[in-house]
């Protein structure tokens, strides 16, 4: 992936979005019978105008009558572990609000769960000398775009 773009939006809540992801990933494989290999994959790729950030593991899944379901306050798949249902929610709203990007979501019971995130592209060479000052001002930012994989 190029080095010369910009995502607009706090690096800060960046992290935390991915993070959270990642948490609820991890979660999800502790679960998992000890014979079977834990993954969690984070990918990024530029595809037109925007940079997809994939977060994928190789967990039980998100049972399809929950996959409507998922982003809404309160509701949890996990509710008997203990979650309150908030994380997701925040996750789309961070997205969509503070980003101008959009989440979808795909999971086949028993095999997967992947979150696809897309964000507007700032390309460098289109910014003005404004622009290039919020890098600086850290309301553009360059994410860490190095592809991921976590075994366990």
């Amino acid at each position: 992936i190029k080095d010369n773009f910009a995502i607009e939006g706090n690096p800060t809540l960046f992290e935390r979005v991915i993070l959270n992801l990642v948490v609820n990933a991890v979660e999800e494989l502790h679960f998992l019978q000890k014979e079977k290999r834990k993954e969690i994959v984070i990918s990024s790729m530029i595809k037109g105008k925007s940079v997809k950030i994939n977060i994928k593991d190789n967990g039980n899944g998100i049972k399809l009558e929950d996959l409507p379901n998922i982003f809404n306050s309160n509701f949890s798949s996990k509710s008997s572990k203990g979650n309150l249902g908030l994380g997701l929610p925040f996750v789309k709203e961070s997205i969509a609000k503070k980003f101008n990007g959009d989440i979808q979501v795909s999971s086949k019971e028993g095999k997967y769960t992947q979150f696809e995130i897309t964000f507007p592209l700032v390309l460098e060479e289109n910014l003005n000398q404004h622009e290039k000052q919020n890098i600086q001002n850290q309301r553009l930012f360059r994410p860490n775009t190095q592809g991921y994989s976590l075994s366990m």
